[in-house]
């Protein structure tokens, strides 16, 4: 997984020919643009994952469950009977699968995380465009860019939140295979990641 603070801006693109208020208030903007981009990109994939694995859970079961309840009478040939009476069982078995791939794979959790991370780097972005709008023109230098700053900071919090949260799931995904390989599973203690920020 690629994560979007990777995102490369550098320092001295701006510098030439803006003030330091421009300067500030682009290389927040940019940042914030390309994290954007890179939740609204990445999710799709988690929506279309998330979606389809409960859908097949849902029809899966409903099918386990209506073939149980159909009357034995309606059914003549013996190889039929025992057809029909393992057919349930098998779709609970899908359904089961479809809910195991998706908790494995984290597409439901991850697609709710990439939602929830992208609406909080929208309000950033919100809040700094209009800084920009109320106060640009007539807010102190210094002060402008500590208002920069303070905006830059709670998207790189927010973004490392997510990143803590995913390499939680994930570490707790690996003690669930390591533990199905031994032959035991304990879901009892899940792993943490502290935030180092």
């Amino acid at each position: 997984m690629e994560f979007p603070v990777g995102t490369d801006i550098k320092s001295g693109d701006y510098a030439e020919n803006m003030s330091a208020k421009e300067n500030a208030l682009q290389y927040v903007k940019d940042f914030i643009e390309e994290s954007l981009n890179w939740y609204q990109s990445h999710r799709s994939a988690k929506k279309f994952w998330s979606k389809g694995l409960r859908f097949g859970t849902i029809m899966f079961m409903s099918a386990g469950t209506l073939i149980s309840l159909l009357p034995t009478a309606l059914i003549e040939n013996v190889h039929r009977l025992a057809l029909e009476r393992s057919l349930p069982g098998i779709f609970v078995a899908l359904a089961g699968l479809c809910m195991t791939l998706d908790k494995a794979y984290g597409h439901t959790s991850g697609w709710k995380r990439y939602v929830e991370t992208f609406m909080l780097l929208q309000r950033e972005k919100d809040e700094l465009h209009f800084l920009r709008c109320e106060k640009g023109s007539t807010m102190p230098e210094d002060q402008f860019i500590a208002e920069c700053k303070a905006i830059m900071l709670r998207v790189r919090g927010i973004i490392s939140k997510e990143v803590v949260s995913w390499a939680n799931e994930l570490s707790f995904q690996q003690r669930l295979q390591d533990a199905n390989r031994q032959g035991g599973i304990d879901s009892s203690s899940q792993p943490r990641v502290q935030s180092v920020s």
